[in-house]
């Protein structure tokens, strides 16, 4: 698998991500199955078999209800391998710091690589001036242990 380089981090990231959010159920609006159905030790062979595969980016929410399944592949996987990209449906800094070490601990691992803003075209929520808020580059020499790269 092809890596790239991150931006103007030292992190090289696969060219394809994957995404977790089908290994839990979800059911549809008429009740059907529209994701998966996997265990958290059935997600963690999957995600070590694409790391085997070259690919080293796993992406996750705290809404997809996956943590515990990445949180498993960790635990088989040498987590310096692997880059993680979280989700935060943060709208203030405070909330924002909260949610990442929320990650981090139901994660199982001392740092997440990357943390975005989820759904930031909520209807009814006005991010344009606090989209960069909860991360914003100013607390960041007391966490930076927290965020892989930035």
């Amino acid at each position: 698998m092809r890596t790239i380089q991150l931006g103007q981090s030292k992190l090289r990231v696969s060219r394809l991500i994957y995404g977790s959010e089908p290994f839990n159920l979800k059911k549809g609006p008429d009740g059907d199955r529209n994701q998966g159905d996997k265990t958290p030790e059935q997600a963690a062979e999957i995600l070590k078999e694409a790391l085997e595969l070259g690919v080293n980016v796993w992406d996750t929410s705290d809404d997809y209800g996956t943590h515990p399944h990445l949180r498993e592949a960790l635990n088989i996987v040498k987590r310096s391998d692997v880059f993680i990209a979280d989700k935060s449906n943060a709208l203030t800094e405070k909330d924002g710091w909260a949610a990442l070490e929320f990650s981090n601990k139901s994660l199982g691992t001392d740092y997440v690589d990357i943390m975005f803003l989820h759904n930031v075209l909520n209807e009814g929520v006005d991010r344009k001036d606090s989209a960069g808020k909860p991360y914003r580059a100013g607390n960041l020499k007391e966490r930076m242990g927290a965020l892989g790269a930035w």
